[in-house]
Order: C-alpha cells, then structure tokens, then sequence
C-alpha cells in the first residue's frame, strides 16, 4: 500500500497541510494555541497597536493600566484566572468573543453565567 503525502491528509489543519507542500516537517512546527478574542463595544478585536499608542479611553485602569504596573491588579488577575479556569473547563465558551466590558465585569469580581 502505499502512503500518502502529508500534504493530502485531511486529518490535518489546513495550513499545516500548505506548509508540508512546501517541505516542512509538519511534526516540527510550532503548536498553536486559541484563545478567546476581546472585543471593544463594535464587536471590532483589540488592537494591540492602539492599546499601545494610546490605550482605550472608554475603559477603566484594568485594560490601560494592568501591563505597566501588574502588581496593583492582584485581585483583579486572580478573579480573571478563575474566569479563564471555567473557560477551560467549557469547550463551547472557550471558542466564543468576549467584550472587552465583560472582562473587566470578570475582574472586579462579576460571575458570568452561562
């Protein structure tokens, strides 16, 4: 029997198939990882570039502060870590957009239900 390209097999994402045409060992590519996106009130992703430049007015310390000082979010980090816990645990929530309002909501201490 003889085997099949590697860039054929359909059990395989596509774009780890568009690199094994090109000749890269696709069991040497680094693993991706998908996480929920954040969102603004549009429904638009966040933009890193922005939040960089000039950060988000329409939103509390938590967004605009918490990469400079960490430190004075702690609680805040730890009710966001349990919040990503139950993502984790829920496939189906894990794969969905939160907005940028439900975090912060997340991270004073608000219970999300689902």
């Amino acid at each position: 029997m003889r085997a099949e390209p590697k860039f054929l097999r359909h059990d395989l994402p596509l774009i780890e198939r568009g690199l094994a045409i090109f000749g890269h060992n696709i069991s040497e590519l680094p693993i991706r990882v998908y996480v929920p996106m954040i969102v603004d009130k549009t429904g638009a992703k966040l933009s890193k570039s922005i939040h960089m430049k000039e950060g988000y007015p329409e939103f509390s310390n938590f967004i605009n502060e918490i990469e400079r000082v960490p430190w004075k979010f702690k609680d805040e980090l730890r009710n966001l870590y349990r919040f990503v816990q139950r993502l984790l645990n829920d496939a189906f929530m894990f794969y969905r957009n939160f907005s940028a309002d439900i975090i912060e909501f997340v991270m004073r201490g608000g219970e999300v239900k689902w």
